[in-house]
């Protein structure tokens, strides 16, 4: 069992903490994510338990979690063990996530307090594509559900970048395989955000080239985001350059250039008018160990356009006694920052959440 230490820092409010044990997970802090119930956050593991559970824990209150008990015939391998889900969404009293080519439903039972399983869509029986994973993140806009991958395969490169709608109504369902970008080989390295979905349209980003596209499902492209940054420099090779390639043979190949290399590493909505860019430079002072240098920047949208507000650096200032690093190992949660992170002093994983950017 792994103990995890919950450090809460609320930027106007102090912060308060505890303790909870949590199964010892397979996969990094980056495979965990947040779901709100009842108005209560709640953190979860997208890594399916051994014994076929994704359990749900509240942040307020310890002592409360759900368990969703999953069937292994779920999975297209008939296992549970380290198979990974999507994110978590929720429309009213339903649960909604996607299992390798499953879209998996629960509804709330309120006399029980506990989540029943309700029903799966068989994405394969739906799109016939043969992927192992439909959608390893998910943006529900009841009834749409959208599902998408963005990780670079070399021995399948026909299914690197697509997205999927279910109308979850009636299943009516389309399915979208896009151009890869430029750079789009760096995706063996994660986490990254090449797509993200807010209501009404998604964006598009390269990730050698600071350009990212907004994009409505009815008109296409609406709105290209471009910004110089000062001393950008970033090879780009041609995708089709690796096909056929060992993931570790690319990324040797990569990383003699991790020192010079500009590159976008997450482009996210925060909210349907604001956008966070994460992207690293060369550290001209690498001789902390640090390769990359992360910084963000947030653009708003004013009604006709999108605008730069402000880049910040990678040093997060919560409190006199408390500053973090998050490098691109984040999750955004209701238009918030959420870090886990392992504390050197303490060896327990602490969660730190908060909203840096009001500039």
């Amino acid at each position: 069992m792994l103990n995890i230490l919950f450090l809460f820092i609320y930027l106007l409010n102090g912060f308060y903490e505890f303790t909870i044990q949590n199964e010892s997970s397979y996969y990094s802090a980056m495979y965990y994510d947040y779901i709100n119930i009842n108005d209560e956050t709640y953190i979860y593991e997208t890594a399916i338990s051994k014994d076929c559970k994704i359990i749900l824990k509240n942040l307020q209150n310890q002592q409360k979690e759900y368990i969703l008990e999953i069937k292994p015939e779920f999975s297209k391998f008939n296992t549970c063990n380290k198979i990974l889900i999507s994110n978590i969404q929720m429309y009213n009293d339903t649960i909604i996530f996607v299992t390798s080519d499953k879209i998996c439903k629960y509804n709330y039972n309120p006399i029980k307090d506990k989540f029943d399983f309700f029903e799966v869509i068989d994405l394969e029986n739906i799109f016939q594509k043969q992927i192992l994973y439909y959608g390893n993140i998910i943006f529900l806009d009841y009834p749409i559900l959208y599902g998408w991958k963005e990780s670079y395969n070399s021995k399948r490169t026909e299914m690197n970048l697509y997205y999927f709608k279910v109308n979850l109504n009636d299943n009516i369902s389309e399915f979208y395989s896009l151009d890869l970008p430029k750079g789009f080989y760096w995706t063996i390295f994660q986490p990254r955000n090449v797509l993200d979905f807010t209501h009404g349209k998604f964006l598009y980003t390269h990730i050698t080239d600071y350009k990212i596209y907004i994009n409505n499902f009815r008109q296409g492209t609406i709105d290209t985001i471009i910004r110089n940054v000062p001393n950008w420099q970033s090879n780009t090779f041609s995708n089709d350059k690796f096909n056929d390639m060992h993931p570790a043979k690319i990324a040797e190949y990569l990383q003699k250039d991790t020192t010079i290399n500009y590159l976008i590493h997450r482009a996210n909505f925060l909210n349907d008018s604001t956008l966070l860019i994460c992207y690293s430079g060369k550290n001209d002072n690498a001789s902390k160990g640090q390769l990359y240098t992360f910084k963000y920047d947030l653009w708003r949208y004013n009604g006709t356009k999108w605008l730069f507000q402000n880049e910040f650096n990678d040093n997060f200032v919560l409190n006199s006694n408390t500053q973090i690093s998050i490098y691109q190992n984040y999750k955004i949660f209701n238009n918030e920052i959420y870090s886990l992170q392992l504390n050197e002093d303490d060896e327990k994983y602490h969660i730190y959440k908060f909203y840096p950017f009001n500039n």
